[in-house]
């Protein structure tokens, strides 16, 4: 097998969630010498696809290192390294995605989301607030953003015809569906904070901005668990 042909073979297996199986023949790519940043973001993410995640590191590590003006491997590096409670690189990596791509509203989310369970919640209120104050410049200037558009030129810039999938509905691009879940987020700090009531307009908000057919539930729990708690 040649390694036009190798390469081929490890982004079918990874089109197809073999992250095993890709590992192998990406790892064998790397033998051969051919090293670049593509070849270790890839292995990086089919290392953290596949669960081992201090390999994962190891290689999003290096893919940063050899192309530090790429925010995918950025975002990618700051997930992995929130997974593994480095929580300092973690935001380190998410502020280098808005320094690279401010419109990755996403970004700011994980930031919060980092401080709040962390316990800095003021600090979490500042990062959600930053991301809703963009959205709201991005929907002012009619610029609008989707999760295709993204992958469609992803898939250009990253050589690899393939972009791994979201882990979660919180990586979204979708503006509509991240504005409802900044503002879930902040109503579950106005929670931890105490202002029982302003969180359940918030939470009511929030679902009332769910896309129709989104796989995102988070505000219903929430109502759902604040009304339980009335009855008791």
């Amino acid at each position: 097998m040649n390694m036009k042909t190798t390469k081929q073979q490890a982004v079918d297996y990874m089109k197809a969630g073999k992250y095993i199986d890709a590992i192998s023949l990406l790892v064998q790519l790397e033998k051969d010498e051919i090293k670049d940043w593509t070849l270790y973001y890839a292995l990086g993410q089919c290392y953290r696809f596949s669960g081992q995640l201090t390999s994962a590191y190891q290689f999003l590590e290096t893919a940063k290192q050899v192309n530090r003006l790429n925010a995918e491997i950025a975002y990618a590096f700051g997930e992995v390294s929130q997974l593994m409670f480095k929580n300092e690189e973690a935001v380190r990596a998410f502020e280098d995605v808005i320094s690279l791509h401010p419109n990755r509203i996403a970004a700011y989310n994980k930031i919060g989301l980092i401080y709040a369970r962390t316990g800095n919640i003021e600090e979490a209120l500042a990062w959600f607030h930053r991301g809703m104050d963009r959205i709201a410049l991005l929907e002012h200037a009619g610029v609008d953003i989707s999760d295709e558009a993204y992958r469609h030129t992803l898939k250009a810039t990253m050589e690899l015809g393939f972009v791994f999938p979201h882990a979660k509905s919180e990586d979204t691009m979708d503006l509509q569906l991240i504005k409802a879940i900044i503002q879930n987020n902040i109503g579950v700090c106005f929670l931890e904070q105490g202002a029982g009531e302003d969180a359940e307009k918030l939470f009511c908000r929030s679902l009332g901005m769910v896309p129709a057919g989104a796989a995102y539930d988070d505000p219903a729990h929430y109502l759902q668990l604040m009304r339980r708690s009335r009855e008791v």
